[in-house]
C-alpha cells in the first residue's frame, strides 16, 4: 500500500522530494522482488493517484490478503530524528475497533473471505459478536506483531533504525480484522542521511530484499 499519492503529496522536502513518490517506486520495486519470489502482490495504487484509507483497506479485504503493508515516510522538526520504524495496531485501539464492527449494522460478512460472520448483526447478538470479532483482532495483531519483529531485525541489516523501531498507533489502514497489516515508515524526509537513502535506487533495493527475506521467514 504506496501512501498518499494524487492531491495529497504526504510530506515532503522543499517541493523537490514527496513522500508519495518515494514509497510509490519502492513499492513497486518490492512488488517486482515478491513476484520473482513466487508471492502474489496487489498495489493499492499504481500510478499517482489519490485513494481513500477506507478504500486501501476494503482493496485488501477483497484481494484476500494474507499481509497487508502500507508504505510511508516520516518526517520530524528536529533534522537530527532519522531511521525505520513500522507500527502495529495498540491493544486499546484493537479493543475500540472490535467494539465499533459489533455495533455495525452491516450487510454482509465483515469477515469476507474468512466468513467467520455471515449475518446482519442486530443489537441483541453484539456482545456475541464483539466476542468473535475481538478474538479475531488478537489473532491477526500476534502475527502482526510477529512479522514487525522479524521486519525489523532484517532492516536493521541495511539501515539506521529510529529508536524503539517498532510502535504501535491507531492508523485506519491496521483496523481490520481479515489480515495482519503493518504501517512502515522507511526514514526521515527531514534528515540529510535518511533523504540520500529515500532517493537512492539502491538503497531502496537493498532495504526491499530485506521485506523479501522477513516475509519468507514469517510466510514460508
Amino acid at each position: 500500500d504506496p501512501g498518499h499519492g494524487g492531491k495529497d503529496p504526504g510530506t515532503s522536502f522543499q517541493g523537490k522530494l514527496n513522500e508519495k513518490d518515494v514509497v510509490l517506486y519502492f513499492s513497486k520495486t518490492l512488488r517486482k522482488k515478491l513476484i520473482n519470489n513466487g508471492y502474489r502482490v496487489f498495489l493499492t495504487r499504481e500510478n499517482d493517484k489519490f485513494v481513500e484509507l477506507k478504500e486501501r483497506v476494503e482493496f485488501a479485504k477483497k484481494k484476500g490478503a494474507d499481509l497487508f503493508i502500507s508504505i510511508h515516510v516520516d518526517a520530524s522538526k528536529k533534522d537530527t530524528v532519522r531511521g525505520f520504524s513500522v507500527y502495529t495496531l495498540s491493544e486499546k485501539k484493537m479493543d475500540r475497533e472490535a467494539e465499533k464492527l459489533a455495533n455495525l449494522e452491516n450487510k454482509g460478512s465483515i469477515f469476507s473471505r474468512k466468513g467467520l460472520i455471515d449475518t446482519n448483526l442486530n443489537q441483541g447478538r453484539n456482545l456475541i459478536e464483539y466476542y468473535h470479532i475481538k478474538k479475531a483482532f488478537e489473532k491477526v495483531n500476534r502475527s502482526s506483531f510477529e512479522f514487525a519483529e522479524i521486519l525489523v531485525n532484517k532492516v536493521n541489516e541495511r539501515s539506521e533504525l529510529l529508536k524503539r523501531p517498532h510502535r504501535y498507533a491507531g492508523f485506519a489502514v491496521l483496523k481490520s480484522p481479515n489480515y495482519p497489516s503493518v504501517l512502515v515508515e522507511l526514514g526521515f524526509i527531514t534528515n540529510n542521511k535518511d533523504r540520500n537513502n529515500l532517493r537512492s535506487k539502491n538503497w531502496q533495493s537493498n532495504v526491499a530484499d530485506k521485506f523479501v527475506d522477513a516475509i519468507n521467514e514469517n510466510y514460508k
